[in-house]
């Protein structure tokens, strides 16, 4: 799923006050905005309208999900929800954590999960990705590249 949460001014800006997981998101931005010396990611501020927003959220009741956070369209908002019994567990390590965040921020620069049998393996916006880290893989630079090019 991408989303594209760019706006026409090529910036995402980003509020996270209503999230527990701020810290990740901090990362997680510094680290998109530092491939090709981009700034894409900003925090949102009183004079500036939020291009999405972050929320924490139980699992819906009877989910068997492991997905700890999706990204959703809202209108023309557009929003992350972090799935706090995922994102909580005591399995999940910082790691996973961080790169959770990392992928759903992929997604609002309208990248698409990388998946497939010909992708190697290590990109954060492959689909199974759970703790390769924040270091992008060659597909993650390529499909930014792509998604850059229809902001």
């Amino acid at each position: 799923m991408g989303i594209d949460a760019v706006d026409s001014g090529k910036k995402c800006d980003l509020d996270y006050t209503k999230t527990s997981y701020g810290v990740y998101v901090n990362a997680a931005m510094g680290a998109w905005n530092n491939i090709n010396g981009s700034v894409v990611f900003r925090k949102d501020t009183l004079t500036v309208l939020e291009d999405a927003k972050f929320k924490d959220q139980a699992n819906p009741p009877g989910s068997n999900s492991r997905a700890m956070a999706a990204t959703l369209v809202n209108g023309s908002n557009s929003t992350v929800t972090f799935f706090t019994n995922q994102m909580n567990h005591s399995s999940v390590s910082d790691v996973e954590r961080k790169t959770a965040v990392v992928h759903e921020l992929g997604h609002l620069l309208g990248i698409f999960h990388i998946g497939t049998e010909n992708a190697c393996r290590g990109n954060v916006m492959d689909e199974m990705n759970r703790a390769y880290g924040i270091s992008f893989g060659l597909d993650d630079i390529y499909a930014l590249g792509k998604a850059r090019a229809t902001w």
